[in-house]
């Protein structure tokens, strides 16, 4: 009778073990198959922006692609021109890069919250990009507040 459980057990630690491995090799393969990587949360790169590529996305000196994670702009918007030139730190979150290659991150100069002030200027409407959701409250909040002050995109 013990060998019966102890089989059972054994049985069932394999199973856990297979479905774990068998887990992690469908995270690697959605990583591959999407681009994505995953990057450590927290972290910051410092970057020199040379080129506005439209009204979330810039190319900096080394020629990374950088998309503004949260943001939802008319295309025709150049809000980003004061950057031209500017150091900038990136911060990423989950998703690193996007299917175009182009890296997902908020941006910071001279410590100002670039995507949170779009959003509280009323530049943008809000974009929740799952899994990069680390400002999404705070992004949902500076929105609100904007329609109410009816500033920006939300005046009429």
């Amino acid at each position: 009778m013990k060998k019966y459980f102890l089989l059972k057990g054994i049985f069932f630690l394999l199973i856990i073990i297979g479905l774990f491995l068998e887990g992690i090799s469908d995270i690697e393969f959605f990583s591959l198959k999407t681009k994505a990587a995953v990057s450590n949360f927290r972290e910051r790169r410092e970057e020199k922006v040379v080129k506005l590529i439209d009204s979330k996305t810039i190319e900096t000196q080394d020629g990374k692609k950088i998309r503004l994670i949260g943001l939802d702009c008319e295309e025709n918007q150049k809000k980003l021109k004061f950057l031209l030139g500017k150091e900038i730190e990136v911060e990423l979150d989950f998703q690193e890069l996007d299917l175009d290659g182009a890296i997902l991150g908020y941006v910071f100069w001279e410590g100002l919250f670039i995507n949170a002030d779009f959003i509280r200027r009323g530049y943008c409407k809000v974009l929740i990009s799952f899994p990069n959701i680390r400002y999404r409250d705070l992004f949902l909040q500076l929105e609100q507040e904007a329609k109410e002050r009816k500033i920006g995109i939300w005046k009429q």
